[in-house]
């Protein structure tokens, strides 16, 4: 089974970063951390979401990649966390850094 381990910046502090096990790309969307991702705190759909794409640049897991949300048509972008599976995002686009 696929994990997913959280990705927090290096300045917080005080908190755990979550590992959830998914077997579908359905279920990693629908992790509590991953869909937050692209609703607004009072839980609608933000309008500045663009999509969730995969890096596999610089993963720190052997063969894992980085799941990403993208903003503003991709112009900004946040690291979500770090997969140790290709085969199920696969039907995800690749991250491409916008200039």
């Amino acid at each position: 089974m696929a994990t997913i381990k959280q990705h927090r910046p290096a300045y917080f502090s005080g908190f755990d970063n979550e590992e959830k096990s998914f077997s579908s790309l359905e279920e990693l969307l629908n992790i509590e951390f991953v869909n937050s991702f692209k609703l607004l705190p009072n839980g609608e759909l933000n309008p500045d979401f663009h999509q969730y794409s995969i890096s596999k640049e610089q993963s720190h897991i052997p063969n894992g990649c980085i799941l990403m949300a993208e903003y503003k048509k991709g112009l900004e972008w946040w690291v979500i966390g770090y997969i140790n599976d290709n085969e199920i995002i696969k039907e995800l686009p690749i991250w491409k850094p916008k200039p």
